[in-house]
């Protein structure tokens, strides 16, 4: 059976509110030797993580002179891989990455962006390489739903507390998120209840790897406010990063009751399920997350491709590398998709 292309190497091209990020082909493939001179050893790492991914990332645009901190983090499946802190055109390296539904996001000054699909990669000996492109206007430094505060909920504070959650909304917009969360933490001293301010600080530990407290300040925000659905969305990707799939799938279950438009919240319940083998129950997820964004969350189809290519159902991963040019027709990657259609169509 032909191999699906984005399995053996991942190649990505979303675009999301004006950003663009772009993957170059694994670079490493004409390297005919046995094994990689000074491949990590990861045998005392869960089974399946011996993947490597390397690369660059690169911000492009107008509004590159904004930018005080750029962060790129790795997941894979569902786990935390590592979160490196680099300059702009700088070069990264993951090691001991799981093979299998790896994830990429780009921060840009605390905030994250969007969370990415990045397929499967190979594992050793071959390098997997992402050289990732970001153009970036001021234009659409939109907060992102995880890391940054947002003003339009209406929670009624004091005048001292509502000069304080405008403050740490500048210091995080700034990339100050060392200075906002102390701003956060006085805001909730005075004011427990607080849940818009508890969420983002749940967000600022979500962001920095501490997943468990950042599980204690999401809760602590639904005892206040039960269906707010940053909250909840925090909540079930906290519990996808500490493996607790079931809980997860209570909280986003929870995310897509409260807000059946939300296309994320489709997306991480789907993720869930996928973790727990309920694919059955993942595929609906994400056809609506599709739905409600059709280009944003485009990248989704190929994700499904790569599942069905892997049960060998090429014909349903044909459809969806066809939906995904339908929703991306300028897609960098769309020579290697549209190959990949051409050699598996029934004739």
């Amino acid at each position: 059976m032909r191999a699906f292309p984005l399995i053996a190497v991942a190649i990505l091209s979303i675009t999301f509110s004006g950003h663009v990020i772009l993957a170059q082909d694994d670079l490493s493939r004409d390297n005919d030797l046995p094994s990689r001179i000074g491949v990590p050893q990861c045998a005392n790492m869960a089974a399946g993580r011996d993947a490597s991914l390397q690369g660059s990332l690169t911000v492009r645009g107008a509004g590159v002179d904004s930018i005080k901190k750029l962060e790129l983090m790795v997941t894979g499946s569902g786990m935390p891989v590592g979160r490196k802190q680099l300059r702009n055109g700088g070069a990264f390296t993951f090691n001991c990455v799981p093979k299998e539904n790896v994830m990429l996001s780009v921060y840009i000054n605390g905030s994250e962006f969007q969370t990415m699909s990045l397929g499967n990669l190979m594992g050793q000996p071959y390098m997997n390489r992402q050289d990732l492109v970001v153009t970036y206007s001021e234009s659409h430094q939109t907060p992102s739903r995880a890391s940054v505060v947002t003003t339009d909920d209406l929670y009624k504070r004091s005048a001292a507390n509502a000069k304080l959650f405008s403050e740490a909304v500048s210091q995080t917009q700034k990339g100050n998120s060392e200075n906002a969360n102390k701003i956060l933490r006085q805001i909730l001293a005075a004011d427990p209840g607080d849940y818009v301010a508890r969420t983002q600080l749940a967000n600022f530990e979500f962001n920095a790897g501490h997943f468990e407290q950042a599980v204690a300040e999401y809760v602590a925000s639904l005892d206040s406010s039960p269906a707010y659905l940053p909250a909840l969305i925090g909540l079930g990707r906290s519990n996808i990063a500490l493996r607790r799939y079931d809980e997860a799938v209570r909280s986003l279950e929870k995310a897509v009751a409260s807000e059946p438009n939300s296309a994320d919240a489709h997306q991480y319940l789907g993720e869930a399920y996928l973790d727990l083998k309920k694919g059955s129950l993942a595929v609906p997820q994400m056809r609506a997350a599709m739905e409600l964004e059709p280009v944003k969350k485009a990248a989704l189809h190929l994700r499904l491709a790569s599942l069905y290519n892997a049960a060998g159902a090429r014909d349903l991963a044909v459809q969806e590398c066809r939906l995904y040019l339908q929703a991306l027709p300028d897609a960098p990657d769309r020579a290697k998709v549209q190959k990949y259609i051409d050699e598996n169509t029934t004739k």
